[in-house]
């Protein structure tokens, strides 16, 4: 892995707490930004600010500073976020949480590779990400936050898994290609025009709306007095 460091710079993070002294170091791999944890031995993926990453990113399973291995485990907010140039992301096993606003923007990603390990993903994580035609929810993803895939017009299908039991506010808002959501039992809330601006919804006929055996919403006019019956 050291051949591979370009560039390291550290950073004078110093927090002392006792007898303890944590420190934070800056390493710049293939122009991927990550910051070591000398506290719990991990590193992340952080914003270098550099909108000009492009083509296919692969982010290092783990980063090697003064013969020390440090398993990379997060990708924070906005690490990626206006790359507009990068067109595939492989994130290896280990990295547990993609955070807010990771890859917003990111208009030429066309695929993403998401590892089971993943349990989080952040608000916003993949918003305006327009090419991007597929995605593959890990299985141990237990909530899907608010506007996650929102505006991701490229997407035509997302099939969400069994560990999934909410899905956030405008999730999937504004995907004018979603056809078809497969949710599965496991779903019990569904937050507000989650779904809405997408083709699903187009194909929608006025009335009551189910996503699955989940109350959706109502489409259309209701005439004052008429009585909404809901099956649940």
């Amino acid at each position: 892995m050291k051949s591979f460091i370009h560039k390291i710079l550290l950073l004078c993070v110093l927090a002392s707490f006792g007898h303890t002294t944590a420190w934070a170091v800056k390493v710049i791999i293939d122009g991927v930004n990550y910051s070591i944890n000398s506290n719990n031995q991990t590193a992340s993926v952080v914003n270098g600010k550099n909108p000009y990453l492009s083509g296919d990113i692969k982010i290092a399973e783990s980063v090697t500073y003064k013969d020390q291995i440090y398993k990379v485990t997060a990708i924070e907010e906005k690490a990626f976020s206006n790359c507009k140039n990068l067109t595939s992301v492989t994130i290896p096993d280990g990295v547990t949480s993609i955070g807010e606003d990771a890859f917003r923007n990111c208009t030429g990603l066309l695929s993403v590779i998401i590892p089971a390990s993943v349990t989080n993903i952040g608000e916003c994580a993949f918003i305006y990400c327009e090419a991007l035609t597929s995605v593959t929810i890990p299985e141990n993803v237990t909530n899907i936050e608010g506007m996650t895939f929102a505006y991701c017009t490229g997407l035509t299908s997302v099939a969400i898994p069994e560990s999934v039991t909410s899905i956030g506010r405008e999730t999937f808002y504004g995907c004018s290609r979603l056809e078809s959501i497969t949710i599965p039992k496991s779903v019990k809330t569904i937050g507000a025009w989650a779904l809405h601006n997408t083709a699903w919804y187009s194909n929608q006929d006025d009335g009551v709306i189910y996503l699955g055996k989940l109350f959706y919403g109502y489409k259309g006019y209701m005439p004052k007095g008429d009585i909404l019956e809901m099956y649940l």
